[in-house]
Protein backbone atom coordinates (compact mmCIF):
# COMPACT_ATOMS: atom_id res chain seq x y z
CA UNK A 1 0.00 0.00 0.00
CA UNK A 2 2.75 2.27 0.41
CA UNK A 3 4.74 2.29 -2.39
CA UNK A 4 1.37 2.72 -4.55
CA UNK A 5 0.86 5.69 -2.73
CA UNK A 6 4.06 7.09 -3.56
CA UNK A 7 3.34 6.20 -7.38
CA UNK A 8 0.64 8.00 -7.12
CA UNK A 9 1.79 11.17 -6.07
CA UNK A 10 4.64 11.02 -8.34
CA UNK A 11 2.20 10.55 -11.07
CA UNK A 12 -0.09 14.16 -10.33
CA UNK A 13 3.26 16.13 -9.85
CA UNK A 14 4.14 15.05 -13.76
CA UNK A 15 1.08 15.87 -14.79
CA UNK A 16 0.97 18.88 -17.19
CA UNK A 17 -0.31 22.56 -16.25
CA UNK A 18 -2.88 23.54 -18.45
CA UNK A 19 -2.80 26.74 -21.26
CA UNK A 20 -5.25 28.76 -19.20
CA UNK A 21 -3.25 29.00 -16.09
CA UNK A 22 0.23 29.71 -18.33
CA UNK A 23 -1.26 33.07 -19.77
CA UNK A 24 -2.84 34.38 -16.37
CA UNK A 25 0.55 34.33 -15.22
CA UNK A 26 1.85 35.92 -18.31
CA UNK A 27 -0.87 38.87 -17.78
CA UNK A 28 0.16 39.67 -14.29
CA UNK A 29 4.04 39.70 -15.22
CA UNK A 30 3.25 42.26 -17.99
CA UNK A 31 1.25 44.60 -15.95
CA UNK A 32 3.95 44.45 -12.92
CA UNK A 33 6.62 45.56 -15.65
CA UNK A 34 4.99 48.21 -17.13
CA UNK A 35 4.70 49.89 -13.55
CA UNK A 36 8.20 49.65 -12.46
CA UNK A 37 8.56 50.74 -15.72
CA UNK A 38 6.33 54.01 -15.45
CA UNK A 39 7.52 54.08 -12.19
CA UNK A 40 10.76 54.70 -13.13
CA UNK A 41 10.65 56.97 -16.33
CA UNK A 42 8.44 59.53 -13.20
CA UNK A 43 11.35 59.40 -10.89
CA UNK A 44 13.82 59.86 -13.19
CA UNK A 45 11.91 62.90 -15.33
CA UNK A 46 11.26 64.10 -11.87
CA UNK A 47 15.20 64.13 -9.90
CA UNK A 48 16.18 66.21 -12.88
CA UNK A 49 13.44 69.12 -11.55
CA UNK A 50 14.15 72.08 -8.90
CA UNK A 51 11.08 72.97 -6.80
CA UNK A 52 10.05 76.17 -6.67
CA UNK A 53 7.57 78.50 -4.78
CA UNK A 54 5.15 80.28 -6.53
CA UNK A 55 3.67 83.44 -5.75
CA UNK A 56 0.96 85.81 -7.21
CA UNK A 57 1.30 89.18 -8.42
CA UNK A 58 -1.16 91.37 -6.60
CA UNK A 59 -2.18 95.05 -7.40
CA UNK A 60 -2.20 96.91 -3.77
CA UNK A 61 -1.10 100.00 -1.91
CA UNK A 62 2.98 100.06 -1.41
CA UNK A 63 4.80 102.77 0.67
CA UNK A 64 8.34 103.01 1.51
CA UNK A 65 9.74 104.57 5.02
CA UNK A 66 13.74 105.62 5.07
CA UNK A 67 14.91 105.77 8.32
CA UNK A 68 18.00 107.99 9.48
CA UNK A 69 19.04 109.18 12.67
CA UNK A 70 17.82 113.14 13.29
CA UNK A 71 18.32 115.76 15.90
CA UNK A 72 15.62 118.24 16.85
CA UNK A 73 15.35 122.02 17.08
CA UNK A 74 12.44 123.12 18.96
CA UNK A 75 12.79 126.83 17.45
CA UNK A 76 14.57 129.13 15.41
CA UNK A 77 17.67 129.49 16.20
CA UNK A 78 18.85 133.48 15.28
CA UNK A 79 22.32 134.93 16.06
CA UNK A 80 21.51 138.55 17.87
CA UNK A 81 23.73 141.22 16.64
CA UNK A 82 24.81 144.05 18.47
CA UNK A 83 23.18 147.22 16.91
CA UNK A 84 25.43 149.85 18.89
CA UNK A 85 28.68 150.56 20.42
CA UNK A 86 29.80 150.22 24.91
CA UNK A 87 30.96 148.88 27.37
CA UNK A 88 29.11 145.49 28.57
CA UNK A 89 27.19 146.46 31.99
CA UNK A 90 25.32 143.64 32.70
CA UNK A 91 24.22 140.11 31.39
CA UNK A 92 21.14 138.94 33.65
CA UNK A 93 20.52 135.46 31.54
CA UNK A 94 22.45 132.10 31.38
CA UNK A 95 23.36 129.79 28.85
CA UNK A 96 20.37 127.23 28.43
CA UNK A 97 17.58 129.72 30.38
CA UNK A 98 14.48 129.81 28.89
CA UNK A 99 12.81 133.73 28.68
CA UNK A 100 9.64 135.37 27.65
CA UNK A 101 9.25 138.62 25.33
CA UNK A 102 10.59 141.72 26.70
CA UNK A 103 13.48 140.11 29.07
CA UNK A 104 16.74 141.58 29.10
CA UNK A 105 19.04 139.27 28.22
CA UNK A 106 22.44 141.77 27.88
CA UNK A 107 22.99 145.38 28.74
CA UNK A 108 25.33 148.02 27.32
CA UNK A 109 26.40 151.16 28.51
CA UNK A 110 24.66 154.25 26.86
CA UNK A 111 26.58 156.81 28.40
CA UNK A 112 28.03 157.93 24.82
CA UNK A 113 25.27 158.22 23.36
CA UNK A 114 23.12 160.20 26.16
CA UNK A 115 25.99 162.54 26.14
CA UNK A 116 25.51 163.47 22.32
CA UNK A 117 21.49 163.55 22.52
CA UNK A 118 22.62 166.31 24.78
CA UNK A 119 24.65 167.92 22.18
CA UNK A 120 21.64 167.32 19.84
CA UNK A 121 19.63 169.14 21.79
CA UNK A 122 21.20 171.86 23.20
CA UNK A 123 21.90 172.27 19.38
CA UNK A 124 18.85 172.23 18.27
CA UNK A 125 17.36 174.29 21.07
CA UNK A 126 19.96 176.84 20.05
CA UNK A 127 18.72 176.99 16.08
CA UNK A 128 15.04 176.99 17.58
CA UNK A 129 16.30 180.67 19.41
CA UNK A 130 17.83 181.93 16.04
CA UNK A 131 14.69 181.17 14.43
CA UNK A 132 12.72 183.23 17.07
CA UNK A 133 16.06 186.39 16.66
CA UNK A 134 15.53 185.88 12.50
CA UNK A 135 11.58 186.32 12.87
CA UNK A 136 12.07 189.28 15.37
CA UNK A 137 15.10 190.85 13.25
CA UNK A 138 12.47 190.74 10.44
CA UNK A 139 10.48 193.30 11.84
CA UNK A 140 12.90 195.09 13.35
CA UNK A 141 15.37 195.87 10.47
CA UNK A 142 14.22 198.06 7.61
CA UNK A 143 16.59 195.67 5.18
CA UNK A 144 18.31 192.88 5.16
CA UNK A 145 21.63 194.37 5.65
CA UNK A 146 20.58 195.58 8.78
CA UNK A 147 19.91 191.78 9.38
CA UNK A 148 23.78 190.79 8.15
CA UNK A 149 24.60 192.99 10.71
CA UNK A 150 22.77 191.84 13.40
CA UNK A 151 24.41 188.19 12.64
CA UNK A 152 27.93 189.58 12.42
CA UNK A 153 27.23 191.27 15.97
CA UNK A 154 26.12 187.51 17.04
CA UNK A 155 28.92 186.28 15.72
CA UNK A 156 31.55 188.24 17.57
CA UNK A 157 29.16 187.62 20.85
CA UNK A 158 29.62 183.88 19.80
CA UNK A 159 33.20 184.06 19.55
CA UNK A 160 33.68 185.87 23.14
CA UNK A 161 31.42 183.28 24.72
CA UNK A 162 33.51 180.96 23.14
CA UNK A 163 36.78 182.30 24.33
CA UNK A 164 35.69 182.20 27.39
CA UNK A 165 34.95 178.91 28.22
CA UNK A 166 37.98 177.49 26.09
CA UNK A 167 40.12 178.91 28.66
CA UNK A 168 38.15 177.45 31.59
CA UNK A 169 38.41 174.10 29.39
CA UNK A 170 42.23 174.48 28.66
CA UNK A 171 43.01 174.60 32.94
CA UNK A 172 40.19 171.57 33.41
CA UNK A 173 42.70 169.53 31.25
CA UNK A 174 45.69 170.30 33.29
CA UNK A 175 43.94 170.15 36.94
CA UNK A 176 42.01 167.15 36.27
CA UNK A 177 45.44 165.51 35.18
CA UNK A 178 47.08 166.51 38.24
CA UNK A 179 43.56 165.59 40.09
CA UNK A 180 42.70 168.48 41.22
CA UNK A 181 39.02 168.75 39.70
CA UNK A 182 36.27 166.27 40.08
CA UNK A 183 35.35 164.10 36.85
CA UNK A 184 31.65 165.70 37.24
CA UNK A 185 33.06 169.68 37.46
CA UNK A 186 35.50 168.17 33.90
CA UNK A 187 32.30 167.29 31.97
CA UNK A 188 31.01 170.05 32.63
CA UNK A 189 32.86 172.24 31.86
CA UNK A 190 33.91 170.32 28.35
CA UNK A 191 30.38 170.03 27.57
CA UNK A 192 30.00 173.73 27.87
CA UNK A 193 33.23 174.43 26.38
CA UNK A 194 31.82 172.10 23.07
CA UNK A 195 28.37 173.64 23.18
CA UNK A 196 30.14 177.19 22.77
CA UNK A 197 32.19 175.68 20.10
CA UNK A 198 28.80 174.76 18.18
CA UNK A 199 26.77 177.80 18.55
CA UNK A 200 30.31 179.94 17.54
CA UNK A 201 30.26 177.64 14.62
CA UNK A 202 26.97 178.12 13.11
CA UNK A 203 27.32 181.77 14.31
CA UNK A 204 29.75 182.04 11.95
CA UNK A 205 28.15 179.84 9.23
CA UNK A 206 24.83 181.57 9.26
CA UNK A 207 26.74 184.80 9.05
CA UNK A 208 28.57 183.69 5.84
CA UNK A 209 25.67 182.25 3.98
CA UNK A 210 23.43 185.01 4.47
CA UNK A 211 26.54 187.22 3.53
CA UNK A 212 26.91 185.40 0.17
CA UNK A 213 23.30 184.60 -0.38
CA UNK A 214 22.37 188.28 0.07
CA UNK A 215 24.88 189.41 -2.16
CA UNK A 216 23.62 186.64 -5.12
CA UNK A 217 19.98 187.61 -4.30
CA UNK A 218 20.55 191.56 -5.07
CA UNK A 219 22.52 190.60 -8.35
CA UNK A 220 19.51 188.53 -9.41
CA UNK A 221 16.48 189.39 -8.11
CA UNK A 222 17.02 193.13 -7.87
CA UNK A 223 13.71 194.90 -5.83
CA UNK A 224 12.35 191.70 -5.05
CA UNK A 225 15.67 190.40 -3.07
CA UNK A 226 14.97 191.36 0.71
CA UNK A 227 11.84 189.15 0.75
CA UNK A 228 13.14 186.06 -0.70
CA UNK A 229 16.27 187.07 1.47
CA UNK A 230 14.25 186.02 4.91
CA UNK A 231 12.22 183.10 3.20
CA UNK A 232 15.54 180.92 2.56
CA UNK A 233 16.93 182.24 5.87
CA UNK A 234 13.60 180.90 7.28
CA UNK A 235 13.56 178.04 5.48
CA UNK A 236 17.68 177.47 6.35
CA UNK A 237 17.15 177.34 10.08
CA UNK A 238 13.67 175.16 9.69
CA UNK A 239 16.03 172.65 7.95
CA UNK A 240 18.39 172.74 10.34
CA UNK A 241 16.39 172.29 13.12
CA UNK A 242 14.87 169.11 11.50
CA UNK A 243 18.25 167.64 11.05
CA UNK A 244 18.77 167.44 14.77
CA UNK A 245 15.22 166.67 15.63
CA UNK A 246 16.25 163.77 13.29
CA UNK A 247 19.82 163.14 15.15
CA UNK A 248 17.71 163.27 18.82
CA UNK A 249 15.24 160.16 17.36
CA UNK A 250 18.04 158.18 16.29
CA UNK A 251 19.79 158.67 19.46
CA UNK A 252 17.20 157.92 21.50
CA UNK A 253 16.97 155.17 19.24
CA UNK A 254 20.22 153.49 19.96
CA UNK A 255 19.53 154.62 23.45
CA UNK A 256 16.99 151.90 24.10
CA UNK A 257 19.00 149.67 21.68
CA UNK A 258 21.67 149.37 24.52
CA UNK A 259 19.09 147.17 26.73
CA UNK A 260 19.11 144.18 24.05
CA UNK A 261 15.89 142.28 24.90
CA UNK A 262 13.85 139.02 23.99
CA UNK A 263 12.02 139.96 21.08
CA UNK A 264 9.62 136.87 22.03
CA UNK A 265 9.78 133.71 24.18
CA UNK A 266 13.19 130.86 23.81
CA UNK A 267 16.01 129.84 25.05
CA UNK A 268 19.28 131.49 25.52
CA UNK A 269 21.46 128.98 24.22
CA UNK A 270 25.09 130.58 23.58
CA UNK A 271 26.32 133.55 25.17
CA UNK A 272 29.10 134.78 22.81
CA UNK A 273 30.51 137.95 24.47
CA UNK A 274 30.46 136.23 28.19
CA UNK A 275 33.98 137.13 29.06
CA UNK A 276 34.13 140.51 26.40
CA UNK A 277 34.02 144.01 28.22
CA UNK A 278 32.79 146.10 25.35
CA UNK A 279 31.18 145.63 21.99
CA UNK A 280 31.31 147.56 18.90
CA UNK A 281 28.16 147.53 16.26
CA UNK A 282 27.88 144.53 14.50
CA UNK A 283 29.22 142.08 17.51
CA UNK A 284 27.49 139.12 17.72
CA UNK A 285 26.09 138.85 20.97
CA UNK A 286 24.22 135.68 21.71
CA UNK A 287 22.65 132.54 20.17
CA UNK A 288 18.76 132.31 20.72
CA UNK A 289 15.94 130.03 19.94
CA UNK A 290 12.66 131.50 19.28
CA UNK A 291 10.16 129.34 20.50
CA UNK A 292 7.06 131.09 20.24
CA UNK A 293 4.80 130.45 16.63
CA UNK A 294 7.63 127.94 15.99
CA UNK A 295 7.06 123.74 15.81
CA UNK A 296 10.59 123.32 14.90
CA UNK A 297 12.65 120.91 12.85
CA UNK A 298 14.26 118.28 12.51
CA UNK A 299 17.50 118.04 10.72
CA UNK A 300 19.25 114.74 9.46
CA UNK A 301 22.23 113.42 6.81
CA UNK A 302 20.50 111.43 4.54
CA UNK A 303 22.05 108.91 2.48
CA UNK A 304 22.06 109.84 -1.41
CA UNK A 305 20.29 106.51 -2.74
CA UNK A 306 17.24 107.82 -0.71
CA UNK A 307 18.33 111.54 -0.87
CA UNK A 308 17.01 111.44 -4.91
CA UNK A 309 13.04 110.53 -4.02
CA UNK A 310 12.50 113.71 -1.35
CA UNK A 311 11.39 117.09 -2.43
CA UNK A 312 9.72 120.02 -0.49
CA UNK A 313 6.79 118.65 1.02
CA UNK A 314 7.73 114.94 1.48
CA UNK A 315 5.67 113.26 4.68
CA UNK A 316 7.89 112.95 7.27
CA UNK A 317 7.90 110.99 10.91
CA UNK A 318 10.21 111.83 13.96
CA UNK A 319 10.32 108.89 16.61
CA UNK A 320 11.34 110.34 19.93
CA UNK A 321 12.12 107.61 22.17
CA UNK A 322 11.01 108.77 26.31
CA UNK A 323 11.13 106.42 29.22
CA UNK A 324 7.13 106.09 28.52
CA UNK A 325 6.53 105.43 25.28
CA UNK A 326 7.70 106.42 21.57
CA UNK A 327 6.75 110.09 21.07
CA UNK A 328 5.97 110.46 17.19
CA UNK A 329 5.88 114.01 15.75
CA UNK A 330 4.87 114.88 12.35
CA UNK A 331 5.71 117.10 9.41
CA UNK A 332 7.54 117.63 6.01
CA UNK A 333 10.43 117.87 4.38
CA UNK A 334 11.65 121.64 3.62
CA UNK A 335 14.92 121.82 2.42
CA UNK A 336 17.04 119.20 0.34
CA UNK A 337 20.88 120.46 -0.09
CA UNK A 338 21.81 120.06 -3.77
CA UNK A 339 25.37 118.89 -2.81
CA UNK A 340 26.38 115.10 -1.09
CA UNK A 341 29.15 116.01 1.67
CA UNK A 342 31.50 112.33 1.81
CA UNK A 343 31.77 110.68 5.38
CA UNK A 344 32.46 107.23 6.69
CA UNK A 345 30.54 104.72 8.34
CA UNK A 346 30.61 103.66 11.47
CA UNK A 347 32.70 100.90 9.75
CA UNK A 348 34.96 103.53 8.45
CA UNK A 349 33.25 102.64 4.69
CA UNK A 350 33.26 106.18 2.52
CA UNK A 351 30.00 106.96 2.00
CA UNK A 352 27.93 110.38 0.29
CA UNK A 353 25.40 112.16 2.81
CA UNK A 354 22.56 114.93 1.70
CA UNK A 355 21.59 117.11 4.44
CA UNK A 356 17.58 117.37 4.78
CA UNK A 357 15.52 119.93 7.12
CA UNK A 358 12.05 118.98 8.01
CA UNK A 359 9.60 121.68 9.79
CA UNK A 360 7.39 119.96 12.44
CA UNK A 361 4.04 120.17 13.14
CA UNK A 362 2.70 121.92 16.10
CA UNK A 363 2.92 119.51 19.20
CA UNK A 364 -0.38 118.92 19.71
CA UNK A 365 -0.35 115.52 22.02
CA UNK A 366 -0.01 117.51 25.65
CA UNK A 367 3.24 115.55 26.57
CA UNK A 368 6.19 117.87 27.90
CA UNK A 369 8.22 119.94 25.99
CA UNK A 370 11.30 118.48 23.73
CA UNK A 371 14.85 119.38 24.98
CA UNK A 372 16.77 121.03 22.06
CA UNK A 373 19.26 119.18 20.25
CA UNK A 374 17.15 116.15 21.28
CA UNK A 375 18.39 112.76 19.38
CA UNK A 376 15.83 111.31 17.52
CA UNK A 377 14.73 108.75 14.63
CA UNK A 378 13.62 110.71 11.09
CA UNK A 379 11.17 108.38 9.07
CA UNK A 380 11.16 109.69 5.46
CA UNK A 381 8.51 108.76 2.96
CA UNK A 382 10.52 107.85 0.02
CA UNK A 383 7.02 105.82 -2.06
CA UNK A 384 3.94 105.94 -2.16
CA UNK A 385 1.95 104.30 -4.77
CA UNK A 386 -1.46 102.44 -5.05
CA UNK A 387 -1.83 101.62 -8.37
CA UNK A 388 0.78 99.06 -9.39
CA UNK A 389 1.57 95.28 -9.09
CA UNK A 390 3.77 94.24 -6.25
CA UNK A 391 6.04 91.33 -6.18
CA UNK A 392 8.60 90.29 -3.81
CA UNK A 393 11.92 91.54 -4.60
CA UNK A 394 13.51 87.78 -5.04
CA UNK A 395 11.30 87.13 -7.99
CA UNK A 396 12.96 89.99 -9.93
CA UNK A 397 16.58 89.54 -10.98
CA UNK A 398 18.49 92.10 -14.11
CA UNK A 399 20.34 90.88 -16.57
CA UNK A 400 21.51 93.43 -18.97
CA UNK A 401 20.13 96.34 -17.54
CA UNK A 402 16.46 94.89 -18.04
CA UNK A 403 14.22 93.14 -15.40
CA UNK A 404 13.32 90.01 -15.69
CA UNK A 405 10.43 87.14 -13.83
CA UNK A 406 10.26 83.49 -14.28
CA UNK A 407 6.73 81.92 -15.65
CA UNK A 408 6.35 78.49 -15.56
CA UNK A 409 5.09 77.30 -18.57
CA UNK A 410 5.25 73.24 -19.61
CA UNK A 411 7.06 72.42 -16.42
CA UNK A 412 10.32 74.85 -17.06
CA UNK A 413 11.54 78.41 -15.84
CA UNK A 414 10.14 80.96 -18.89
CA UNK A 415 11.78 84.63 -18.51
CA UNK A 416 9.57 87.69 -19.31
CA UNK A 417 10.52 91.27 -19.47
CA UNK A 418 9.21 93.44 -16.20
CA UNK A 419 9.31 97.44 -15.98
CA UNK A 420 10.16 98.21 -11.97
CA UNK A 421 9.19 101.16 -10.67
CA UNK A 422 10.50 101.14 -7.51
CA UNK A 423 12.50 98.71 -5.14
CA UNK A 424 11.24 99.16 -1.41
CA UNK A 425 14.07 96.02 -0.49
CA UNK A 426 11.26 93.34 0.63
CA UNK A 427 9.05 94.06 -2.39
CA UNK A 428 9.14 95.51 -5.91
CA UNK A 429 6.65 98.00 -7.69
CA UNK A 430 6.25 97.03 -11.29
CA UNK A 431 4.51 99.22 -13.95
CA UNK A 432 4.34 96.80 -16.67
CA UNK A 433 4.89 93.65 -18.09
CA UNK A 434 3.00 91.53 -15.36
CA UNK A 435 -0.82 91.44 -14.97
CA UNK A 436 -2.72 91.16 -11.69
CA UNK A 437 -2.90 87.46 -10.48
CA UNK A 438 -0.06 86.20 -12.90
CA UNK A 439 1.89 83.44 -11.04
CA UNK A 440 5.62 83.79 -10.80
CA UNK A 441 8.43 81.70 -9.58
CA UNK A 442 9.88 83.54 -5.85
CA UNK A 443 13.33 83.17 -4.84
CA UNK A 444 15.17 83.00 -8.06
CA UNK A 445 18.07 82.84 -6.67
CA UNK A 446 18.25 79.60 -5.19
CA UNK A 447 20.66 77.44 -6.80
CA UNK A 448 19.22 75.48 -10.08
CA UNK A 449 16.51 77.99 -10.64
CA UNK A 450 17.45 79.92 -14.14
CA UNK A 451 15.60 80.64 -17.33
CA UNK A 452 14.80 77.43 -19.16
CA UNK A 453 15.32 74.64 -15.74
CA UNK A 454 12.61 72.44 -15.02
CA UNK A 455 10.75 73.22 -11.87
CA UNK A 456 8.49 71.32 -10.04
Amino acid sequence: MKLSINRQNDTDRKKPTSGRGRRTRLTVSACVLAAAVLVFVILHARSGAVPAERVTAEKRPLQDWYTENAVLRMGEDVTCIAEVSGSILEIPVREGETVKAGDLILRIDAQDYLYERELAQAARDGLRAQLDVQKASQVMTVSPQEYVSTLSQQLTSAQASLQAVKTVWDADQTLYGIGSISTAQYERDKAAYEAALAACEQAQQRYDESTKRLAEMNAQDGDDADRRFYEGETAQIEAQIAAQETLIRRLDDRIEKCGVRAECGGVVKNILVRDVSAVSAGTPLFTFSRREGKAGYAEADVLTSAAVYLHEGTPVRVRLRTRGDDRVLTGHVTEVHGYADRTASALGLEEYRVHVKAALDPLQDGGPAVPDGSGADMELLLFDRDDCIVVPSGAVYKKDGNYYVLKESGGRACAAPVSVLYSSGSEMAVSSGLEEGAVILNNIDREGIREGARVR
